[in-house]
């Protein structure tokens, strides 16, 4: 299924999961339907998903992951021996794990 199909089933569901949801209206374009995905990602309550819905998200967030692409530590600049600061959206945050596997030997 290719993303905006996911992100089309997703937003769907989300919104029929709440009545006050039922005059939202879905973005056309894409920009506004990550948007508003994401939105409903954050405010939903915990509850149950169906197995459906789990699989479609999973495959959703990580091809979306694969687009935007992830940061590794060693491609920043230190200011420090050993001290990186990163400055940016959490979801593309250093991976460390280069660096843990270097220090736990």
């Amino acid at each position: 299924m290719p993303l905006d199909k996911r992100c089309a089933y997703l937003l769907k569901s989300l919104l029929s999961e709440r009545e006050e949801y039922e005059k939202l209206v879905i973005p056309e374009s894409v920009l506004g339907q990550k948007r508003l995905l994401r939105a409903l990602f954050n405010v939903r309550s915990p509850a149950p998903a169906s197995q459906e819905f789990l699989a479609v998200q999973d495959a959703y967030l990580k091809e979306a992951t694969a687009e935007k692409g992830v940061t590794d530590y060693y491609t920043l600049p230190p200011v420090r021996k050993g001290i990186w600061i990163w400055k940016g959206d959490i979801t593309a945050r250093p991976t460390l794990t280069r660096w843990r596997t270097s220090t736990s030997m």
